[in-house]
């Protein structure tokens, strides 16, 4: 976690990082990922609207029905790179939604805080 929050840090992004799921077994991430997002209201006091994960296992391939348009999949030997980011905020900011940029950081704005 502590090298994915200097990653971001390095490339001017929020840390917006909720935290990492629990290690169930190896090749085990989506079961984790199911698992985090279950505890997630009743350790954040959230609702999950939108996530996704970063990650060096091909989630997508290993459960396609849960991860599809949900991961940035990273390389071991390269880690974490500024394409990431891009590729991040495309799964996590709606279309229909508005970006605003700041520091190559975009953020979802609602229709009330446009208006307002």
């Amino acid at each position: 976690m502590a090298k994915l929050l200097s990653c971001l840090n390095q490339y001017d992004c929020e840390e917006r990082v909720l935290g990492k799921t629990s290690e169930i077994a190896p090749f085990e991430r989506p079961a984790e990922i199911v698992k985090w997002m279950a505890d997630a209201k009743q350790r954040y006091g959230l609702e999950v609207a939108g996530w996704i994960a970063i990650d060096d296992m091909p989630l997508e391939q290993m459960q396609p029905s849960l991860m599809h348009r949900h991961c940035v999949l990273t390389t071991i030997q390269r880690g974490f790179e500024r394409h990431h980011i891009a590729q991040g905020e495309r799964l996590l900011i709606p279309r229909s939604q508005k970006k605003v940029v700041n520091k190559s950081i975009a953020r979802t704005v609602t229709p009330t805080e446009t208006s307002a």
